[in-house]
């Protein structure tokens, strides 16, 4: 697990700007969040096994959870051991907020029911307080390194613009290389059978 300032460290020792004289730490988180938008356009979304639960309204709609993207899995029961099939659970779209509709054979009104699905990787991270998702550390250090080393390329001359765009090219790479593994993980891509959230 590594924290947004870790990775601002880490950037600014690679590119050679220790001091974050030429990069500030506000630049770079900027380019921290581009990375995290990188992986969203990419697909790459985050297994969500919580806790969290929701109780049905008397109409049989339920508040979908803001965090979910995509849902697979629905449980209830008293200790949420009770596999709630897809067929008896629904989206619908109630005032532009995603809702499951619950079959009317199915009695929720009264008890909790869990929800397991994905959400997408965080890309508002501030400076201080943020940790980055884990598994995706590595990516978004090889990929801020590449922006933060075209950026600084572009203010240089000579051998030190070429050092920086070398860096910035075999990072790129890296951070590709390193998007694939995470697109080929099964906790950092919806399921076969997962529904897509309406509107998120």
């Amino acid at each position: 697990m590594a924290s947004v300032n870790t990775i601002i460290g880490d950037v600014s020792e690679r590119v050679g700007d220790v001091e974050l004289e030429r990069i500030t730490k506000e630049q770079v988180l900027v380019l921290i969040n581009a990375a995290a938008r990188d992986l969203i356009g990419a697909g790459i979304v985050i297994g969500i096994t919580d806790d969290e639960s929701l109780t049905s309204s008397s109409g049989g709609l339920s508040v979908v959870p803001a965090s979910f993207v995509y849902i697979h899995d629905v449980w209830g029961g008293t200790s949420f051991n009770t596999w709630i099939p897809w067929a008896h659970w629904h989206f619908r779209v109630v005032a532009s907020a995603p809702n499951i509709l619950w079959d009317n054979e199915l009695l929720v009104t009264a008890s909790a029911v869990r929800i397991l699905g994905h959400r997408r990787p965080n890309n508002t991270y501030t400076i201080g307080s943020g940790v980055i998702d884990i598994g995706m550390e590595a990516f978004i250090r090889e990929r801020v390194t590449s922006y933060a080393a075209r950026q600084l390329a572009q203010q240089a001359e000579g051998t030190p613009a070429q050092n920086l765009e070398n860096i910035a090219g075999a990072t790129m790479g890296e951070s590709d290389q390193l998007l694939q593994l995470l697109a080929a993980q099964a906790h950092f891509r919806p399921n076969k059978y997962s529904r897509a959230v309406p509107l998120r």
